[in-house]
């Protein structure tokens, strides 16, 4: 009995997580770095169009690192699936960005390819750019008849910390026109499901340029409440985040 408890706790102390994201471009760049300890961290920027241009960034740790430092180049179009990563930087600020839990090359052929930009790089047109997920609401604003934002979190995946809270990311979740009214249906607390895209505002702050990660909703669906468990419980494909005092950025 004893042994089967210790059993369960060990398997409810890593929880997947509750949302996916699916993003495809062009790169724009590749960078391979290293933490203090020695972990590969490669920062891959992905240029996509899907009706209007998006520019991503979607990190790579450990082996899946340096695999594909050597295999990726400027202009080669990829397909990403990760999940949202976010941690406290140096500077006290809080950084949202995407962590790769897999990649793919993408057939060059069967992709389009826009004009060069001011920096010179290229846009994969059509490219995939989808968020499905299932967040709580932690703050509800109705902002104008036809904009709503939800301040949502979403469950990351990892281990739980010395509290038994499972790490989560802090996202505003946007929506527009009709789906604005449908957002501002959420109460706080509540659990809802949203598929969207990724898009990252950028606005000109006291000291230089900010960006944010945020999701713009496309259908939303309020939810009556969490799951008992059923997203907390059971173990994933999972990789756990270095330390935030131990990332290079």
């Amino acid at each position: 009995m004893v042994a089967k408890l210790e059993r369960r706790m060990a398997e409810t102390s890593v929880v997947p997580a509750d949302h996916h994201v699916a993003v495809s471009g062009r790169v724009t760049e590749v960078d391979l770095r290293y933490t203090q300890n020695g972990t590969p961290v490669l920062l891959v920027g992905l240029a996509g169009e899907d009706g209007r241009p998006y520019y991503l960034q979607v990190k790579a740790l450990r082996g899946r690192a340096e695999y594909w430092a050597d295999r990726l180049s400027k202009g080669t179009p990829v397909l990403a699936e990760a999940v949202l990563s976010q941690y406290k930087g140096q500077d006290g600020r809080t950084y949202t960005s995407l962590l790769a839990k897999r990649l793919e090359l993408v057939d060059p052929q069967a992709v389009g390819e826009s004009a060069p930009d001011a920096r010179g790089n290229t846009r994969e047109v059509p490219g995939l750019n989808l968020f499905v997920g299932r967040g709580v609401a932690v703050r509800v604003e109705s902002r104008t008849p036809t904009l709503a934002v939800v301040r949502a979190r979403f469950v990351t995946g990892g281990r739980r910390d010395e509290r038994g809270y499972a790490p989560a990311a802090f996202v505003d979740v946007k929506g527009f026109d009709e789906v604005a009214r449908e957002l501002a249906r959420v109460k706080e607390g509540q659990p809802f499901f949203v598929q969207g895209r990724l898009r990252v505002d950028t606005w000109e702050g006291k000291e230089g340029k900010r960006y944010e990660l945020r999701v713009e909703a496309l259908f939303v669906k309020p939810l009556l409440r969490e799951s008992g468990g059923v997203l907390e419980e059971g173990k994933g494909d999972l990789e756990e985040f270095p330390p935030e005092d131990d990332l290079p950025f």
